[in-house]
C-alpha cells in the first residue's frame, strides 16, 4: 500500500516554495520509507523459512568471508535484523563497513539470491535517516539498484525498485543522482512490459511519484519528457494504488511544466488529456483529487489557451457531476476548473450552463454549508457573470447572491458584491438588481471595515444610480446619505472617488435630494475634496458641485460659496482636461448666475478675481477648444464686463465669418446633469 500523506502530497504552483522542515522532516520520512520495505506477495529467497538468530559479529563476518553460502546466509539474517527490530542496528552495520560488500553482492549476476538478499539489507538501510542513506548511496549502490531493474528475475526487479524509491524521498540531490545514473529507462520499461505484476506497476509507479516530488530544484525538462509518457500509461489501469500514485506524479510533472518551463503543450502530447478526464469519474477520492488538480494547475497558467480550455470542456458534465462530492477538496477543485472554463469565453460560459451547472451550485446555498464551499460557490458566480449572462440566468442566480451577501464573511462578501456589479451592465439587469431585494444590504456594507468589500459595494450602488431610468429611491432610503459622509473622507482615494461620483448622481435628481445632500453633511467634505484630493477625486466632485448648480435653489447654491467652493474650482481652470474644463466653466457660471439673483454677484466675483480665476478665465478665451473659448468669454461678458448693461444675460456664438457675436439665450447646462 501507498502512504496516504504521500499520495496526497500537494504541489505549490506558486513559486516552487520549499519548505524544508515539512519536506525533511526526520520522522515522516522514516516512516515513509520502512512503510514500503515489505514484499509479502513475492516468492522470498531459499532462506524465508529459517530462523535467523545470528549476531551481529556473526553477519559481519559473514559477509567478508569470502564464502558464498555464508554471504548469503549472514546477508539474508541482515535482512531479517534490520527489518524486525524497533532500533535497527543499521549504523553498527555502516560502521562495520559491510555496505560496500553488499553493494557488490548486488553484481553477482549467478545468484539472484544473493542479490536479492543484498537488495534487501541495503533497502533496509537506506530507510532509515539520510545520513544512513547517503552511506550507501556513496558506496556506489544506486549503480547497482539500476542494473537489478532488468534482472529476469521479477522480485529482484521488484526489491531494486522500492530501494530505488525509497532513496528518492531524500531529496532534489538522490532524485538527480538516480536519474543521472540512468534509472527512467528501466523503470518504463518495467512499466511496458505486459508481464509486470500489478505489486510490481504498484511500486513502479509508486518510486516515479517520489522522484517526482517537488522540494529543491524541478527535474529537468528532458526528464520530464521521458515520464509523461509513461506515467499517461500507468492512467490506463483499474488499479487504484498505480492510480493515486500516476496521479500525483503527473501533478507534479504538470506544476514543472507550467511553472518552470511553460511547456504544457509537453503534458497534451503526451495523451493524459483523454485519461485526466476519464479519471473525473473515478469512483476513488484521491484518483479524482489529483486529476482536478492537475487540469487546476494546467487552468491557472494557461486559462486562456482556447485548445485546452475546449480539451477540457468534453469533460464539464464530469466536473459538474462532483460539484455535490460530500469530499470538499474534490468540489472544490471543480468548482475552480468550472469558473475558470466560464470566464475563458461567453460561448464556453453558456456551454457549461447549458450542461447543467448552475442547479448543484444552486444547491449548495443553505446554511448548513461550509464557509469553505460556499467560497468557491461565489468565485463560480463571479467567473460565470463576469461577461453578463442572459437574463433568465441572472434571475436564477440573484437569489443566491442576495443570500451571500448576508454571510459575514470578507471573501464571500467581496465576491458577491463583485458579482453583482458585473450585473449592473444595462438598465434591465440594474432593475433586476434592484427588483432582487439587494441595494439596503449593499448600502449597509459601504461601512464595513475592509476596503476589498466596500470597493464592489461602491460599485454597484453607482451604477444603480447612473441608471436614469431606475429609481434610486430605495438606495437613498437605505441610508446611504450618512454613509457617503464617511467615505468622502476615506483614507482610500479610490473610494473617495466613486463615493463623489455617487454623489453627482443623487445632485443630478432635484432640489430635495440636494437638500438631503445637505441635511446629512455630504456637502462639506465634499467641497474638501474638490480642494484637496487627487485630480480624479477633484473632478469627481466638481461634476457633484455643478450638479448641485444646476439642480439646486439659489440657497443651496449659496452654499457651496460658504464651503469655500470658488477657489478650488477656479484652480482646475489649469488642468489640461477639456472636459473638466467646460464642467468648472459652467459650475462658475451657475454659481455667478445664483449670486447676481441674491445680490452677491459683487461678493462672489471678487473671490474669483483673488484667486486668481479671472486670470485663468480670460486665457481659456483663446483655448483652441471652442466649446472653452465660448464659455469662457460668456463668462466675462455676463459677470466681469462693466461695458455693458449690468441685466445682460447675453453669451457668445460665433458668427458665420467666425467672430464671437451674442445672442439672449440663456445658459445652457445639459438636462440631467453632467456626467464624465
Amino acid at each position: 500500500m501507498l502512504e496516504e500523506e504521500d499520495i496526497n502530497h500537494n504541489c505549490n504552483c506558486r513559486g516552487y516554495e520549499v519548505n524544508t522542515e515539512l519536506q525533511k522532516a526526520k520522522k515522516k520520512d522514516y516512516l515513509l520509507k520502512r512503510h514500503n520495505l515489505e514484499i509479502d506477495d513475492e516468492p522470498l529467497s531459499p532462506f524465508q523459512e529459517q530462523n535467523c538468530n545470528m549476531s551481529i559479529e556473526d553477519v559481519v563476518n559473514g559477509i567478508n568471508s569470502g564464502e558464498e553460502s555464508k554471504e548469503m546466509t549472514a546477508t539474508h539474517a541482515a535482512s531479517k535484523i534490520l527489518t524486525r527490530e524497533c532500533e535497527p542496528p543499521i549504523d553498527i552495520l555502516i560502521n562495520a563497513n559491510v555496505v560496500p560488500r553488499l553493494v557488490e553482492f548486488l553484481s553477482r549476476v549467478n545468484n539472484h539470491h544473493l542479490q536479492l538478499e543484498s537488495a534487501r539489507a541495503l533497502t533496509n538501510i537506506v530507510s532509515g535517516t539520510s545520513d544512513q542513506t547517503k552511506a550507501v548511496v556513496n558506496a556506489g549502490a544506486v549503480a547497482g539498484f539500476v542494473s537489478l531493474l532488468g534482472s529476469s528475475h521479477p522480485v529482484v526487479a521488484l526489491q531494486a525498485v522500492r530501494a530505488l524509491g525509497i532513496i528518492a524521498i531524500d531529496g532534489p540531490e538522490l532524485k538527480k543522482h538516480i536519474t543521472d545514473q540512468g534509472a527512467l529507462n528501466p523503470l518504463i520499461n518495467l512499466i511496458k512490459l505486459d508481464t509486470s505484476s500489478t505489486t510490481l506497476l504498484r511500486s513502479v509507479a509508486w518510486t516515479l511519484s517520489n522522484l517526482c516530488r517537488n522540494e529543491g530544484s524541478p527535474l529537468s525538462i528532458y526528464t520530464v519528457r521521458q515520464l509523461l509518457p509513461a506515467l499517461a500509461h500507468l492512467l490506463n489501469t483499474n488499479d487504484k494504488d498505480i492510480l493515486a500514485a500516476a496521479s500525483m506524479a503527473l501533478s507534479n510533472l504538470t506544476c514543472v511544466l507550467c511553472c518552470c518551463y511553460k511547456k504544457i503543450q509537453d503534458a497534451v502530447d503526451a495523451g493524459v488529456v483523454p485519461w485526466l478526464v476519464a479519471l473525473m469519474g473515478h469512483h476513488e477520492e484521491a484518483v479524482i483529487t489529483q486529476s482536478l488538480r492537475i487540469i487546476n494547475n494546467i487552468f491557472v497558467m494557461y486559462h486562456g489557451n482556447s485548445g485546452l480550455t475546449k480539451a477540457f470542456l468534453s469533460s464539464s458534465s464530469g466536473l459538474i457531476a462532483v460539484l455535490g462530492s460530500p469530499h470538499s477538496a474534490v468540489a472544490e477543485v471543480a468548482f475552480l476548473v468550472l469558473g475558470f472554463i466560464a470566464y475563458d469565453e461567453p460561448e464556453l460560459r453558456d456551454l457549461v450552463i447549458e450542461q447543467g451547472i448552475l442547479k448543484p451550485l444552486l444547491n449548495l446555498i443553505k446554511l448548513d454549508t461550509p464557509v469553505e464551499v460556499l467560497r468557491s460557490v461565489t468565485w463560480t458566480f463571479w467567473n460565470i457573470c463576469y461577461n453578463p449572462p442572459s437574463i433568465p440566468v441572472v434571475r436564477q442566480l440573484l437569489p443566491a447572491l442576495a443570500h451571500l451577501i448576508q454571510i459575514d464573511d470578507e471573501e464571500i462578501l467581496t465576491a458577491a458584491c463583485q458579482t453583482l456589479s458585473f450585473l449592473t451592465y444595462s438598465d434591465e439587469q440594474i432593475q433586476e438588481v434592484v427588483d432582487a431585494g439587494v441595494v439596503p444590504r449593499l448600502v449597509t456594507l459601504l461601512d464595513h471595515s475592509e476596503v476589498i468589500v466596500i470597493q464592489p459595494a461602491l460599485n454597484t450602488i453607482r451604477d444603480i444610480l447612473s441608471s436614469r431610468n431606475i429609481e434610486t429611491d430605495s438606495v437613498l432610503a437605505a441610508g446611504a446619505y450618512p454613509l457617503l459622509a464617511k467615505l468622502l473622507v476615506h483614507s482610500d482615494l479610490d473610494i473617495v472617488e466613486k463615493a463623489a461620483r455617487i454623489v453627482s448622481y443623487i445632485a443630478a435628481g432635484n432640489a430635495t435630494q440636494i437638500q438631503a445632500l445637505i441635511t446629512n453633511n455630504v456637502i462639506r467634505p465634499l467641497v474638501d475634496v474638490l480642494g484637496n484630493g487627487d485630480f480624479k477625486c477633484q473632478k469627481a466632485a466638481a461634476l457633484a458641485i455643478t450638479n448641485i448648480t444646476m439642480g439646486g435653489n439659489v440657497e443651496q447654491i449659496a452654499l457651496l460659496c460658504q464651503f469655500g467652493a470658488v477657489a478650488p474650482l477656479c484652480t482646475l481652470l489649469e488642468t489640461k482636461k477639456p472636459k473638466t474644463i467646460v464642467v468648472v466653466l459652467d459650475c462658475l457660471a451657475n454659481i455667478l448666475a445664483a449670486a447676481k439673483k441674491m445680490g452677491e454677484l459683487e461678493k462672489v466675483s471678487l473671490d474669483v478675481r483673488v484667486c486668481g480665476g479671472l486670470d485663468l478665465i480670460e486665457v481659456l478665451v483663446i483655448h483652441n477648444n471652442v466649446d472653452i473659448s465660448h464659455k469662457s468669454l460668456a463668462v466675462l461678458k455676463q459677470y466681469f464686463s462693466t461695458d455693458r448693461d449690468e441685466d445682460s444675460e447675453l453669451a457668445p456664438s460665433i458668427s458665420q465669418s467666425g467672430n464671437y457675436e451674442f445672442n439672449t439665450q440663456p445658459f445652457q447646462t445639459p438636462e440631467g446633469g453632467f456626467s464624465f
